[in-house]
């Protein structure tokens, strides 16, 4: 069976390979968010429209609503953060899914199954896991 290359990764070919994910994806994010963040602020600060739309949700009591969507949101990221840093170590790319392994002899009529073991079943669990974190959102 092959053995997991963590040099085979994209994100070692793209520099964070060391890196924390759990610290790259979110920072990453953010930076791709600013131009929306500013944005709105400067939206919320100078539209007329838009503050009858934020005095609106005051009055409805949305905070806890948006604080909830919001830690939602940042659990996701700590997911995919997961996700990606078994991925790095496994030597898996996008667009694979999942590591299989054949059971038995010879190929033939043998059972495939996904690896449980290693880096390449802690790559298939983080994957399994976002997977059913996205079906039980929708």
């Amino acid at each position: 069976m092959p053995k997991p290359d963590r040099n085979q990764s994209d994100f070692v070919k793209l520099g964070v390979g060391e890196t924390s994910m759990f610290l790259w994806v979110p920072s990453f994010v953010t930076f791709l968010s600013l131009p929306g963040i500013i944005g709105g602020c400067l939206a919320m600060k100078w539209s007329p429209s838009v503050q009858a739309r934020v005095s609106t949700l005051a009055t409805l009591s949305a905070g806890p609503l948006y604080l909830s969507v919001s830690f939602m949101k940042f659990m996701l990221l700590m997911m995919q953060a997961s996700l990606n840093s078994a991925r790095r170590e496994s030597g898996i790319n996008v667009p694979d899914q999942h590591v299989y392994k054949v059971v038995g002899g010879a190929a033939d009529g043998a059972m495939v199954l996904m690896d449980d073991s290693g880096p390449f079943g802690q790559f298939n669990r983080a994957q399994r896991g976002l997977q059913n974190h996205y079906e039980q959102v929708r």
